[in-house]
């Protein structure tokens, strides 16, 4: 997706949103603008999802809502969220952020008794107010895959770009790319399975994989948090600073930081919240797994504390083909989930938050060094836009997880 470009002092992003219906013969299309658009919430959970969810919610006329329930069967609408920066040297530049032909889902409710519906404290134009929820139509499309048959011969490599060849991919390379010799892909509904299922013919990564299909790009990449490039992206690193002390002017928008090649924002300590797993939480200490052919293998995730009144559990999987990688892949799992961090910042460009970056917090004066600073892993983002002025301002929540083990950036950039 496009950027807008920025000098070194922190940009204010403000947006514009439209909702266009695009119903099959219909000549006479609705357009839902600012005005009737309340409030839009876009949900980025990549530990739990493998696609984003959009909540909108908006005033419609009686019968506008009667065109909708019509069509909501095979109707799509066009949805467009645009960014500017409020104050920059062109105001009125805007890039799109998400324009997208969606389904939608609305309450059953709505619209079917006009009287009961009718919110009195509004004029009859705006009548309803309601929730309804969006979903790239092309997500659903290729999400479901009916795919199944034999592999013969090539690489792990090569059947994910044959499952994916359809996509707009980056993909992180396979640090283990084995050969693959009459795989047979047993039938299944979806893309997310068949790569579930190639994964436990042997690990892609040293650590959990993460599919994601996003507005633009389509991520296949580890959980390494090294960050991968896409094509055109200049800057891959975001460094985040957490402080006690409040400064107004720097508590609001982020920084592109050219020299340093990173984006760059204050966090106020009012708006982070860190969570570190107590003993009660660190219950598994050791994984085992058991092949196919029945080798055994198993790894400490935490040491038993014999002092403790804690009873520690182990776990065991089952892994096929001697899948020796997928032991460490749930370990790391485990450990990454430690320590979290959860961060609220307002007015800034939420689409920089992806997951093919390289994530750093400096929180020294909130939170001491050895417990949050570090390397993170982006696990979810919720992105809020609520009107203010002439556009909406947009309130980002995101959900970062502390990385076990320390990365390479591959920049040299220095940290703050």
């Amino acid at each position: 997706m496009a950027n807008i470009s920025t000098s070194n002092k922190n940009a204010i992003y403000k947006h514009s949103a439209s909702i266009t219906t695009l119903f099959k013969g219909d000549k006479d299309p609705i357009t839902l603008g600012f005005l009737r658009i309340k409030s839009i919430t876009v949900n980025y959970n990549y530990d739990a999802y493998n696609m984003p969810l959009i909540y909108a919610t908006v005033a419609m006329t009686y019968e506008q809502v009667q065109k909708f329930r019509a069509y909501q069967n095979d109707g799509t609408v066009l949805f467009n969220l645009k960014k500017y920066i409020e104050n920059g040297d062109m105001p009125g530049l805007e890039v799109d952020v998400i324009k997208a032909e969606c389904v939608y889902f609305m309450p059953s409710d709505i619209g079917k008794d006009k009287e009961q519906a009718f919110d009195p404290d509004r004029t009859e134009d705006y009548g309803y107010v309601f929730t309804m929820g969006f979903i790239k139509a092309d997500h659903i499309n290729k999400a479901e895959a009916h795919r199944n048959g034999i592999i013969n011969g090539g690489s792990m490599s090569a059947a994910l770009y044959w499952l994916l060849n359809d996509h707009t991919l980056l993909m992180e390379p396979l640090l283990n790319n084995a050969k693959l010799k009459q795989v047979f892909i047993p039938p299944t509904d979806s893309t997310a399975g068949v790569i579930h299922y190639l994964n436990s013919l042997s690990t892609f990564y040293d650590t959990p994989y993460r599919f994601f299909m996003d507005f633009d790009t389509t991520y296949l990449i580890s959980s390494s948090g090294r960050g991968i490039k896409k094509k055109g992206e200049d800057i891959n690193m975001i460094t985040m600073h957490i402080s006690t002390t409040y400064n107004e002017a720097n508590m609001e928008g982020m920084t592109e930081d050219r020299e340093n090649k990173r984006y760059s924002m204050e966090i106020s300590g009012t708006y982070a919240t860190l969570y570190k797993a107590n003993l009660a939480d660190k219950m598994v200490s050791e994984i085992s797994s058991v092949s196919t052919t029945g080798g055994t293998q198993s790894t400490t995730v935490v040491e038993k504390d014999s002092k403790s009144v804690i009873k520690k559990k182990d776990t065991s999987i089952r892994v096929s083909n001697e899948n020796t990688g997928l032991i460490e892949t749930v370990k790391t799992d485990v450990l990454n989930n430690e320590t979290t961090l959860t961060i609220i910042k307002n007015k800034i460009d939420g689409s920089i938050f992806t997951i093919n970056k390289v994530y750093y917090i400096n929180a020294d004066d909130v939170y001491s060094k050895e417990e949050a600073s570090g390397y993170y892993l982006l696990a979810s983002k919720v992105e809020t836009y609520l009107p203010e002025g002439q556009g909406f301002a947009m309130s980002c929540m995101v959900k970062m997880k502390r990385l076990s083990s320390q990365i390479n950036t591959k920049e040299g950039i220095k940290l703050a």
